[in-house]
């Protein structure tokens, strides 16, 4: 479902590109007056002549009330996670299901009608009109007051749809959820597109095509950057969808640069290169696979930041899952194991240290390497962060590690630092604060109604898992965490 949303939703943004304020750039024959009749269905601006003020107003309304009851609605799932307890469910399914609708496709046609309100032009007379009801007057009695709560839920909108972006969402990359990713900094960069484009398009006046046009490339660019040289989702074809309309807004925006920058010429051709270009886009962007090895071979002492070490590890994880069925990355994993035995200058490798007991299956082989090989990850993560101790991204990284690959470990390990606390007058005091119960949470809350439908978790309360965690496991230099390594 959240990719017919997602869809819909770059559809409705490249009604920017087609805008009638900047239209005439392409120079399209009456032929391909088609595409821009097609696009400009997803303009709400289209459909204001055909209503009149009193329903206008009673539809802003409606969606001010709208915003009001999400508010309320997030207010008390934050009082039931604060208080580690609910009463009832159907707010936090309710909010589940919301909430990806108002970040996708409903947030341009709420966003572009609460505009609409603040939107004036002068008469003839130069008094500030409405531009789509020109007998009434902006900032005047009742309309002053309209404008104001509108401009209010606008921001509040606006505030909302960016948290929600930013902080719900499965960042597990074991999850059995298809959109699990490490971040959600696509979503925010793709709120940010929508706002700039819905403000430039609603006050900029026309005759400025090239600030339009550069401004519309530029922020394409932002957005194809964050999904196709980032790549923040862990499923490839997920991953493989969100780069090919990335790319389709991103060509679409070249191309009006091109008829920009040529304008002043005989070139009319934009608009048909642009649609001849579009099956070609969707055939390279499929069938083509981004090399990855200089991230797998890269030695642990040329790491130059922690996002290095976060793209190294991430790398090897994912062979890890998908070497079963992936033959490519089965003999990838085997290359990079086989190296790392060559290269490891740690005298406690796992990988070359422990030898090997001689096992027939080839599957339960690879299942040693494998175990052995989290356990030689476990150790790069943790001189990772000694290394680049200020870099947040690794340090996430490293507590959905624990969590997702190394739980039994860290609550052993928990387990017996509690027994010695216990001898040592509260040495580590801070340690006592943290619940078994809590490495649960995230399993406890992930599924809630029959279905086992899965639902997202506040980030915030994820980071607090983190936190325990990371302080558990740093504390290497404490003979308690060798001890239970070595079990």
């Amino acid at each position: 479902m959240l990719f017919y949303q997602t869809g819909a939703d770059y559809l409705q943004m490249h009604s920017f590109p087609f805008n009638d304020k900047i239209k005439h750039i392409w120079k399209a024959t009456s032929f391909l007056e088609v595409v821009f009749a097609f696009f400009g269905l997803f303009d709400l601006k289209n459909y204001m002549p055909r209503i009149n003020f009193d329903l206008y107003i009673v539809n802003v309304y409606s969606l001010n009330f709208l915003i009001l009851l999400i508010i309320i609605d997030i207010l008390y799932v934050s009082y039931s996670f604060s208080q580690n307890k609910f009463g009832i469910t159907w707010p936090l399914k309710i909010l589940s299901s919301v909430a990806s609708l108002f970040v996708t496709v409903l947030f341009l046609p709420i966003t572009e009608q609460l505009i609409s309100v603040v939107e004036c032009e002068a008469n003839d007379q130069g008094i500030q009109v409405l531009s789509y009801f020109n007998d009434v007057q902006c900032w005047k009695g009742w309309m002053l007051v309209h404008q104001i709560i509108s401009i209010l839920f606008m921001l509040i909108f606006v505030i909302i749809s960016s948290i929600v972006s930013l902080t719900y969402f499965e960042p597990k990359m074991t999850s059995a959820n298809r959109t699990s990713r490490q971040d959600s900094k696509g979503e925010v960069v793709f709120i940010i597109n929508k706002v700039v484009c819905q403000f430039i398009f609603s006050f900029v006046p026309e005759g400025n095509d090239w600030l339009l046009v550069i401004l519309l490339f530029v922020l394409s660019f932002s957005l194809h950057w964050v999904y196709n040289m980032e790549d923040p989702y862990y499923d490839k074809e997920v991953g493989k969808f969100y780069k090919i309309v990335t790319t389709y807004y991103l060509w679409t925006n070249f191309m009006l640069l091109i008829s920009q920058v040529l304008f002043s010429t005989s070139f009319n051709g934009g608009l048909i290169i642009w649609v001849l270009g579009l099956p070609f886009i969707s055939f390279i962007m499929l069938t083509s696979k981004k090399s990855r090895i200089d991230t797998l071979i890269r030695s642990q002492m040329k790491f130059k930041n922690g996002e290095q070490v976060q793209g190294h590890l991430r790398y090897v994880l994912s062979l890890i899952q998908d070497q079963k069925t992936d033959k490519n990355a089965y003999m990838l994993l085997i290359g990079y194991v086989e190296k790392h035995k060559e290269i490891c200058q740690e005298e406690d490798c796992p990988l070359k240290s422990k030898k090997q007991k001689k096992i027939k299956q080839t599957e339960d082989e690879m299942e040693e390497t494998i175990k052995n090989l989290i356990k030689e990850l476990d150790r790069i993560y943790i001189n990772g962060l000694k290394k680049f101790p200020t870099c947040t991204k690794l340090r996430i990284s490293y507590a959905f590690f624990l969590l997702e690959r190394m739980k039994k470990v860290t609550i052993q390990q928990k387990t017996k630092t509690q027994k010695i606390q216990k001898r040592e007058n509260n040495h580590y005091n801070n340690l006592n604060q943290v619940k078994v119960q809590n490495l649960h949470l995230t399993n406890n809350l992930l599924y809630i109604d029959s279905k086992q439908q899965q639902l997202q978790i506040p980030i915030k309360y994820q980071k607090m898992m983190m936190e325990e965690m990371i302080l558990l496991k740093e504390s290497n230099s404490n003979p308690i965490y060798n001890n239970v390594k070595n079990q």
